[in-house]
């Protein structure tokens, strides 16, 4: 269901663009890439970040 949603927001984002509305195209874009980014990772919402945090990356 969270991949559905992200799919449409990232749709209407697009749609947004060609109407002449890049201010609010833009921010849907950022906010379906955040639910997209988050499917991926198992959350909800994942935006900013890019480090997990379990200590494998620089001992």
């Amino acid at each position: 269901m969270q991949l559905v949603i992200g799919v449409i927001l990232l749709a209407l984002s697009i749609f947004l663009f060609f109407i002449n509305s890049p201010a609010i195209g833009g921010f849907v874009f950022f906010i379906a890439l955040g639910v997209l980014r988050g499917y991926r990772r198992g959350k909800y919402f994942h935006l900013l970040g890019g480090r997990s945090s379990d200590g494998d990356c620089c001992s």
